[in-house]
């Protein structure tokens, strides 16, 4: 997505200094954005350096300008979220090196992010930006070469607006600023192996200026450290030979009598290890093979392409043969595939209870369950359309004309799953929005449904049943 002139800052012509000449550094990031992830950019930097400056000349504010690189990738996440421009400010992290001094000036450089219109349909863009770095926080102390190395960035206080003007609230996941929810923060890794170095100065001696450094000649005043000759006096050290009385230090020897440790080798007899072979009894974890479900999460390889979006649902279902509506509550949770703009999902459905006339006037109230046979697919594009599959069995638990049961149970069931297509315009994925259906079919149910099963299935199976729900983001 973004990023914002960055810059390393930095520098600037002091005064009556020579000429600058124009220094530039291109640099890839890996940025984490909120709704799309992980997600890389490329920053030019651009400004004016001047090759040398002297000693006790101070540095001044200097102004920066970059162009950000942004991937048609995050264009179409901010577009799948109805932003239509983006804007904020970035902060660059630059290092000082100045000469015969050890520890570099770390210095913050603060950038403004320009605003940018994004592209639809999506495409790669350009953000431009500018900053200044701050002034007067350095004067050059010593002769020698200087250097200058951005080696950080974060994106933070950014807005992206809609075609009306107005914030749009990308405040989902992680990364996110809680206390303002209009505006949401990116923070930036360098990639490895980026340069960073983006200009070199000779900082010359500005006229005896260090000379003062060698007033440190003075410690040769130590010299009286020669009168520590007395030391000499510390012969009597040699005294110390006693200490080769320490030779019977030979005697620990018998710590050769550690050998026994070789017996350690019945650690060998750790081999019934081996007997853990009965974890291939584990095998039947292979039974959890509806994890693998969970393989769209491999799409986050791709650079952040699995999305998680998870959505409470309520609606209604008519259903057109019972001439009744049923209730509908549940939840979908669905990972979003930026790069294709296609999801996955786990729809759950809570049992119901519908209202319905059989025979056209036998009031009857039936409980439902619904099971989900296959995982929910489905399309969202950056316009805000989205179109959704699920296949469900329906099970009708109990049906009471006048409260009396007459069928149903838990083992009565349509014969084939409902193929349920859904579709909606302007749908947000970290808002929500309005799902329909034109229709769907329910098929009759099986055998397992009480002696009037038949009646019972004549008055519910067949075409014309719809389905209208509204999703709401949940984080």
């Amino acid at each position: 997505m973004v990023a914002a002139g960055i810059a390393a800052g930095l520098l600037a012509t002091g005064g009556g200094t020579a000429s600058a000449d124009v220094v530039k550094l291109s640099q890839k990031y890996t940025c984490e954005f909120p709704i799309i992830g992980a997600d890389p950019i490329t920053i030019n930097i651009e400004m004016d350096m001047p090759k040398t400056m002297k000693v006790g000349e101070k540095v001044p504010a200097f102004p920066v300008t970059a162009k950000t690189e942004v991937s048609a990738r995050a264009a179409k996440g901010l577009g799948v979220a109805t932003a239509r421009s983006l804007e904020g400010k970035a902060t660059a992290s630059v290092n000082v090196h100045r000469p015969q001094i050890e520890q570099p000036l770390k210095i913050e450089v603060p950038n403004d992010v320009e605003k940018a219109n994004i592209p639809s349909p999506a495409a790669a863009f350009t953000v431009n930006s500018k900053g200044e770095s701050p002034g007067d926080l350095l004067t050059w102390t010593k002769p020698g070469k200087a250097s200058f190395d951005v080696v950080g960035l974060d994106l933070h206080d950014m807005i992206a607006r809609n075609s009306a003007g107005e914030p749009v609230d990308l405040d989902t996941g992680e990364p996110h600023d809680d206390t303002k929810p209009d505006t949401f923060k990116a923070p930036c890794k360098l990639q490895d192996g980026q340069p960073t170095k983006i200009a070199e100065m000779e900082i010359t001696d500005g006229g005896g200026g260090t000379v003062p450094t060698e007033s440190t000649e003075p410690t040769e005043s130590t010299e009286p450290t020669e009168s520590t000759e007395p030391t000499e006096s510390t012969e009597p050290t040699e005294s110390t030979e006693p200490t080769e009385s320490t030779e019977p230090t030979e005697s620990t020897e018998p710590t050769e009598s550690t050998e026994p440790t070789e017996s350690t080798e019945p650690t060998e007899s750790t081999e019934p290890t081996e007997s853990t072979e009965p974890t291939e009894s584990t095998e039947p974890t292979e039974s959890t093979e509806p994890t693998e479900s969970t393989e769209p999460t491999e799409s986050t390889e791709s650079g952040g392409g699995g999305i998680p979006y998870n959505f409470d649902l309520k609606g209604n279902s008519f259903i057109k043969a019972a001439n009744g509506n049923t209730p509908l509550s549940g939840s979908i949770n669905t990972l979003y595939d930026l790069d294709k703009g296609t999801f996955t999902a786990d729809l759950k459905l809570n049992p119901t209870t519908g209202s319905f006339s059989i025979l056209g006037f036998l009031p009857t109230q039936t409980d439902i369950k619904f099971v989900q046979t296959a995982k929910t697919t489905g399309t969202l594009d950056e316009t805000g359309t989205m179109a959704s599959h699920s296949e469900m069995d329906v099970y009708l638990t109990s049906v009471r004309p006048f409260g009396i049961p007459i069928g149903g149970g838990e083992k009565c069931k349509t014969t084939e799953p409902s193929k349920i297509d859904l579709k909606g315009t302007n749908f947000v994925p970290n808002k929500g929005g309005k799902l329909t259906t034109a229709s769907y079919k329910l098929a009759g149910l099986n055998d397992q449904c009480g002696m009037l099963g038949g009646i019972i299935s004549a008055f519910m199976a067949g075409d014309g049943n719809t389905i209208d729900m509204d999703l709401t983001y949940k984080k």
